[in-house]
């Protein structure tokens, strides 16, 4: 399941997501949903960047980090996560964009959807 659908669902019951043939959704098909739940899920939309990786090594994630002043940040945020995400941290060889770990990440350390999109971004030509 893709980072977008996964987004998606989380806001609107849906059958799936139609694209066309460059990548771009050309559609959501709703199961039931509220008005509030297609508006949700249209938002989610138009503000996902598909550029984002859905997932990077653990690797390029620090680096990415490092290279812009935050890895130690992070070193230090680590000691507030939850024994599931600590556990994601210490011992998952590639990081997920949607991840526990970097969920609670952007809580602790009051991140934007933007600035992990840019760790992603740059993480990923690492």
């Amino acid at each position: 399941m893709s980072n977008l659908h996964k987004r998606i669902a989380a806001v609107a019951p849906i059958h799936g997501l139609f694209f066309d043939e460059d990548g771009n959704l050309e559609s959501i098909d709703f199961n039931g949903a509220t008005q509030a739940q297609i508006d949700a899920a249209n938002a989610v939309a138009a503000a996902y960047d598909k550029e984002v990786p859905e997932a990077v090594t653990k690797y390029q994630f620090k680096v990415a980090l490092s290279r812009s002043g935050q890895l130690e940040n992070v070193k230090t945020a680590a000691g507030s996560l939850s024994v599931e995400a600590k556990l994601y941290w210490e011992d998952n060889a590639v990081i997920e964009r949607d991840s526990i770990l970097i969920d609670e990440l952007q809580s602790i350390m009051s991140l934007t959807d933007t600035q992990i999109n840019t760790f992603f971004k740059n993480a990923k030509d690492i």
